[in-house]
């Protein structure tokens, strides 16, 4: 719209500004990318399922500019400076889970096919932190993204971005994370995406929920995923090893029915939640194909039942909707279980993106968003919910004009 146009023009001023003070330099190229929330395929991704994901509106949006010497510079005025050397692009333990370890990762990773150089890059960030919507994903598309526009005139294909920042998330910043977060925030829009096959396959579709009568709903119970890395680590691990005993790498490769014929020799094995968490897997990734039919046929209802079955599948198989040895402490089962009081038949939530702390999501009807927002933010402290809206588009680039 006319107005969200405005308003994205008033920040690359404001960042133009904030260049210019802090390093006296003019900014070439402006940019945004989205952060992400995933619909359904709650952990399938680092094993080759399938997963249904969309942009949303609160973004990552920077400026950026080349510099002669070889170094990357990316500052905020909230986060501060983050400087790395370009002639020094191994990881760096000491920089596990620091957002240089991501940007030292995805210069390496495109550095062997596409020009890079010596960058600037201003930015401000509107996504949430540690509330699962993809803030680390949509930084490292926003840093390979700059990439592309400043060096090589906005050609790098989104799939070489997508897997560039994931890789730098695994090795550099120590994060197991599968595709689905990159590849949602460089594409945008409602995406399904299936990773078994070597290239993922993604199918877009042009979704408004509001037109149906929905809203989208992020509601912060007051926890942060920051802190739990190893939680994260422990589910591909769980999944991973079960896919080992069929000689697989990954449970998209092994079928269920070997699954199940299994489960015997499997819990032999003395670790039954790895074997709950396949479960949670291969029903998962079932689900995300009803899940775009029934968007598609604008079938709410069917969707909605489709969202409560995910949200119980992560519950009870997956087991990420509380933290790991603190069963006095369930944040995200309270916001649960007031949701499904408060929506009853018209709406659904769930947990929201990786889980064990943070957010939830919930499909609130749009005369109800209102009195729902106050419901929660009774609960869980003012300005706990904040509303999302679909976005359409994924990394955006543009030049800039001189003095612009």
């Amino acid at each position: 719209t006319e107005a969200c146009k405005q308003k994205m023009d008033g920040r690359i001023r404001q960042l133009t500004e904030v260049m210019l003070r802090q390093y006296g330099v003019s900014p070439t190229h402006a940019l945004s990318a989205p952060g992400r929330v995933e619909l359904g395929g709650n952990h399938t991704d680092h094993n080759r399922g399938k997963v249904l994901a969309a942009a949303v509106d609160l973004d990552m949006t920077a400026v950026a500019a080349p510099l002669d010497a070889p170094v990357l510079i990316a500052y905020s005025e909230a986060d501060g400076e983050q400087r790395i050397d370009l002639t020094q692009l191994d990881p760096v333990p000491a920089e596990r889970l620091t957002s240089r370890a991501l940007m030292r990762g995805v210069v390496r990773n495109l550095q062997s096919d596409f020009k890079t150089g010596g960058l600037l890059i201003v930015y401000d960030s509107q996504i949430l932190p540690g509330a699962g919507l993809a803030s680390s994903a949509a930084f490292e598309i926003l840093i390979g993204g700059a990439i592309s526009a400043v060096y090589n005139d906005g050609s790098i294909p989104p799939i070489a971005l997508a897997r560039a920042g994931q890789a730098s998330e695994v090795r550099d910043f120590g994060k197991p994370s599968g595709l689905m977060d990159q590849l949602a925030s460089v594409t945008g829009g409602v995406v399904a995406i299936d990773f078994a096959p070597d290239e993922p396959v993604i199918d877009s579709l042009p979704f408004d929920l509001e037109a149906t009568g929905c809203r989208l709903v992020i509601v912060n119970t007051g926890g942060s995923h920051t802190d739990l890395t190893d939680a994260y680590n422990r589910i591909p691990d769980e999944m991973h090893s079960i896919a080992a005993v069929f000689n697989e790498r990954d449970l998209q490769a092994v079928k269920p029915s070997a699954f199940l014929a299994g489960i015997k020799v499997l819990r032999a094995l003395g670790n039954d939640r790895a074997v709950l968490r396949a479960f949670h897997f291969f029903a998962e990734t079932a689900r995300v194909p009803a899940m775009l039919a029934a968007l598609q046929s604008n079938d709410m209802n069917g969707y909605f039942a489709l969202v409560r079955a995910s949200g119980q599948s992560s519950a009870l198989w997956l087991q990420n909707t509380k933290i790991e040895g603190m069963p006095e402490h369930q944040p995200l089962h309270i916001a649960l279980a007031l949701s499904e009081h408060f929506l009853g038949n018209e709406g659904a939530a769930r947990v929201q993106g990786g889980g064990f702390a943070g957010t939830i999501q919930a499909y609130v009807r749009l005369n109800r968003v209102d009195d729902y927002m106050a419901f929660m933010d009774d609960v869980f402290g003012d300005s706990s919910c904040t509303v999302v809206r679909l976005r359409t588009a994924g990394l955006t680039m543009k030049a800039l004009d001189a003095g612009q």
